[in-house]
Protein backbone atom coordinates (compact mmCIF):
# COMPACT_ATOMS: atom_id res chain seq x y z
CA UNK A 1 0.00 0.00 0.00
CA UNK A 2 1.27 3.31 -0.80
CA UNK A 3 1.35 6.01 2.03
CA UNK A 4 -0.12 8.99 0.52
CA UNK A 5 2.09 12.14 1.31
CA UNK A 6 0.53 15.55 2.46
CA UNK A 7 2.53 18.60 1.32
CA UNK A 8 3.57 20.68 3.78
CA UNK A 9 4.70 24.59 3.48
CA UNK A 10 8.85 25.73 3.20
CA UNK A 11 9.16 27.12 6.64
CA UNK A 12 7.23 24.34 8.37
CA UNK A 13 9.69 22.11 6.75
CA UNK A 14 12.86 24.29 7.63
CA UNK A 15 11.98 24.47 11.10
CA UNK A 16 11.42 20.46 11.10
CA UNK A 17 14.81 19.92 9.48
CA UNK A 18 15.74 22.60 12.32
CA UNK A 19 14.81 20.11 15.25
CA UNK A 20 16.75 17.33 14.85
CA UNK A 21 20.24 18.91 13.09
CA UNK A 22 23.07 18.83 15.32
CA UNK A 23 25.39 21.79 15.17
CA UNK A 24 28.94 19.98 14.56
CA UNK A 25 31.89 21.09 16.94
CA UNK A 26 34.77 23.41 16.26
CA UNK A 27 38.64 22.21 15.48
CA UNK A 28 41.66 23.69 14.60
CA UNK A 29 43.42 22.96 12.25
CA UNK A 30 46.34 23.63 9.40
CA UNK A 31 45.68 25.34 6.32
CA UNK A 32 46.62 22.34 4.98
CA UNK A 33 43.99 20.54 6.21
CA UNK A 34 41.73 23.73 5.27
CA UNK A 35 40.38 22.39 2.01
CA UNK A 36 36.64 21.46 1.61
CA UNK A 37 36.01 22.34 4.99
CA UNK A 38 33.37 25.27 6.21
CA UNK A 39 35.08 28.47 8.42
CA UNK A 40 33.27 28.46 12.07
CA UNK A 41 34.25 32.22 12.46
CA UNK A 42 35.06 34.96 9.80
CA UNK A 43 39.23 35.64 9.00
CA UNK A 44 39.60 39.43 9.68
CA UNK A 45 42.25 41.03 8.24
CA UNK A 46 44.85 41.86 11.86
CA UNK A 47 46.89 44.34 9.65
CA UNK A 48 46.69 46.57 6.23
CA UNK A 49 48.42 44.65 2.96
CA UNK A 50 50.54 45.85 2.01
CA UNK A 51 51.52 47.59 5.25
CA UNK A 52 52.82 50.63 3.76
CA UNK A 53 53.00 52.13 0.07
CA UNK A 54 55.48 50.67 -1.86
CA UNK A 55 57.28 50.23 -5.01
CA UNK A 56 55.41 47.59 -7.48
CA UNK A 57 58.38 47.42 -9.96
CA UNK A 58 61.91 47.66 -9.67
CA UNK A 59 63.20 51.44 -10.87
CA UNK A 60 63.26 54.85 -8.99
CA UNK A 61 61.39 56.24 -6.55
CA UNK A 62 60.91 60.28 -7.54
CA UNK A 63 58.64 63.36 -6.56
CA UNK A 64 56.57 63.25 -9.95
CA UNK A 65 56.16 67.19 -9.99
CA UNK A 66 59.83 67.15 -11.13
CA UNK A 67 59.33 64.92 -14.11
CA UNK A 68 56.83 67.64 -15.48
CA UNK A 69 57.36 68.38 -18.66
CA UNK A 70 60.18 65.65 -19.40
CA UNK A 71 60.34 64.81 -23.29
CA UNK A 72 62.54 63.51 -25.74
CA UNK A 73 62.99 66.94 -26.52
CA UNK A 74 63.30 67.87 -23.11
CA UNK A 75 65.16 64.82 -21.14
CA UNK A 76 65.41 65.95 -17.10
CA UNK A 77 68.49 64.65 -15.43
CA UNK A 78 67.91 62.69 -11.94
CA UNK A 79 70.63 62.42 -8.97
CA UNK A 80 70.59 58.70 -7.62
CA UNK A 81 71.31 59.44 -3.97
CA UNK A 82 70.99 56.14 -2.71
CA UNK A 83 69.43 52.66 -2.84
CA UNK A 84 66.18 50.92 -1.29
CA UNK A 85 66.01 47.05 -1.19
CA UNK A 86 62.94 44.97 -0.11
CA UNK A 87 62.91 45.51 3.71
CA UNK A 88 64.92 47.89 3.96
CA UNK A 89 64.42 51.88 4.34
CA UNK A 90 65.11 55.68 3.00
CA UNK A 91 68.09 57.35 5.45
CA UNK A 92 67.03 60.79 3.82
CA UNK A 93 63.51 62.14 2.12
CA UNK A 94 64.24 62.78 -1.49
CA UNK A 95 64.46 66.72 -2.97
CA UNK A 96 64.33 68.42 -6.17
CA UNK A 97 65.49 66.40 -8.76
CA UNK A 98 66.57 63.73 -6.67
CA UNK A 99 65.76 59.94 -6.66
CA UNK A 100 66.66 56.25 -4.56
CA UNK A 101 66.92 53.56 -6.95
CA UNK A 102 64.25 51.07 -5.80
CA UNK A 103 63.29 47.32 -5.60
CA UNK A 104 60.22 46.03 -6.05
CA UNK A 105 58.14 45.59 -2.68
CA UNK A 106 60.60 48.59 -1.12
CA UNK A 107 58.79 50.80 1.07
CA UNK A 108 58.58 54.34 -0.63
CA UNK A 109 60.80 56.60 0.65
CA UNK A 110 59.79 59.99 2.33
CA UNK A 111 58.00 62.92 -0.30
CA UNK A 112 58.32 60.21 -3.21
CA UNK A 113 55.00 59.54 -4.90
CA UNK A 114 55.81 57.86 -7.86
CA UNK A 115 58.06 55.13 -9.34
CA UNK A 116 59.60 55.27 -13.00
CA UNK A 117 60.36 51.97 -14.31
CA UNK A 118 64.11 51.24 -14.79
CA UNK A 119 63.11 50.02 -18.18
CA UNK A 120 62.13 53.85 -18.90
CA UNK A 121 65.35 55.57 -17.69
CA UNK A 122 68.61 56.23 -19.63
CA UNK A 123 71.95 55.91 -17.08
CA UNK A 124 74.50 58.66 -16.34
CA UNK A 125 77.28 58.90 -14.78
CA UNK A 126 75.72 60.22 -11.52
CA UNK A 127 72.13 59.22 -12.21
CA UNK A 128 69.29 58.99 -15.21
CA UNK A 129 67.50 60.86 -17.21
CA UNK A 130 63.82 60.33 -17.75
CA UNK A 131 61.50 61.69 -21.61
CA UNK A 132 58.23 60.93 -20.10
CA UNK A 133 56.65 62.66 -17.12
CA UNK A 134 55.06 59.85 -14.56
CA UNK A 135 51.88 60.75 -12.78
CA UNK A 136 51.22 60.60 -8.61
CA UNK A 137 50.99 57.06 -7.85
CA UNK A 138 52.88 55.97 -11.18
CA UNK A 139 53.55 51.85 -10.49
CA UNK A 140 52.98 52.21 -6.79
CA UNK A 141 50.58 49.46 -4.26
CA UNK A 142 49.66 51.44 -2.02
CA UNK A 143 49.04 50.55 2.20
CA UNK A 144 45.92 48.31 2.68
CA UNK A 145 45.63 48.05 -1.42
CA UNK A 146 44.95 44.24 -0.99
CA UNK A 147 43.90 44.33 2.28
CA UNK A 148 42.67 46.44 4.81
CA UNK A 149 43.07 46.10 8.96
CA UNK A 150 39.37 44.98 9.93
CA UNK A 151 38.03 43.94 6.85
CA UNK A 152 36.30 41.00 6.46
CA UNK A 153 38.50 38.58 4.00
CA UNK A 154 36.28 35.14 4.20
CA UNK A 155 32.92 35.06 5.58
CA UNK A 156 31.68 32.66 8.62
CA UNK A 157 30.48 29.55 7.37
CA UNK A 158 31.85 29.82 3.61
CA UNK A 159 33.85 27.11 2.01
CA UNK A 160 37.40 27.08 1.58
CA UNK A 161 38.19 26.49 -2.26
CA UNK A 162 41.36 25.30 -3.49
CA UNK A 163 43.39 28.06 -4.52
CA UNK A 164 42.23 30.58 -2.49
CA UNK A 165 45.08 32.25 0.26
CA UNK A 166 44.46 33.74 3.50
CA UNK A 167 46.23 36.73 4.84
Amino acid sequence: MVELRKPILVNEALERIMQVVELLGTETVSLEEAYGRILAEPIIAKHDVPPFDRSAYDGFAVRAVDTIGASSENPIHFHVIGEIGAGHVANQPIGEFQAYRIMTGAILPAEADAVIMLEQTVETAKGFTISESVQPGAHLSFQGEDAQKEKHLWKQEQKSIQGQLLY
